[in-house]
């Protein structure tokens, strides 16, 4: 048995609460992490295992990391997001993904010298494309995802799946 997946989320907005209940209610252990201390407060993420306030600066001090962890980048704050990445890409972890348009991506690995190209682990825009619009929809398609990343599957549908839906091996006679 895998342990569970520790999902880093930062950037604390209310566009962040629907993802951080379906994580944890997926038994993923949640970390939210947020510059504005009003957006830290427990109180507004009780299912995440820590809330923490953090300065871009010092972004990933104390945290641990591991096979088994992913970091989601939804500030909406361009530097931010920028500066997180930049201290994220050393860590090789197996999924990154930053909310936004293409062309916000297309920008940061232009100013970063296309070193960003180089990281099939980052997934922008985030998501599976499910036509998601409000919260909740952006939520699924995120944490779908995610589960298809460490499940080692492409997120189709299992109606073009070949063979039998779980992987398991056909019982011998």
């Amino acid at each position: 048995m895998l342990p569970a997946l520790r999902l880093l989320i930062f950037g604390a907005g209310d566009d962040a609460k629907p993802l951080s209940q379906l994580a944890n209610q997926m038994g993923w252990r949640v970390t939210m992490l947020d510059e504005c201390q009003a957006k830290t407060l427990p109180v507004r993420f009780p299912e995440a295992e820590e809330v923490l306030k953090m300065k871009r600066e010092h972004a990933l001090e104390g945290l641990s990391f591991n096979a088994r962890t992913a970091a989601v980048l939804l500030s909406h704050n361009y530097g931010l997001d920028k500066a997180v990445l930049q201290a994220l890409l050393p860590r090789a972890l197996p999924y990154i993904g930053m909310l936004g348009p293409k062309k916000r991506f297309d920008r940061m690995n232009e100013e970063l010298d296309r070193e960003l190209a180089s990281h099939p682990e980052i997934h922008a825009p985030i998501g599976l494309d499910i036509g998601a619009q409000t919260p909740f929809e952006i939520a699924i398609a995120i944490i779908s995802e995610i589960q298809a990343r460490f499940s080692n599957r492409k997120g189709g549908s299992l109606r073009e799946r070949k063979g039998t839906i779980h992987g398991r091996k056909p019982k011998e006679q």
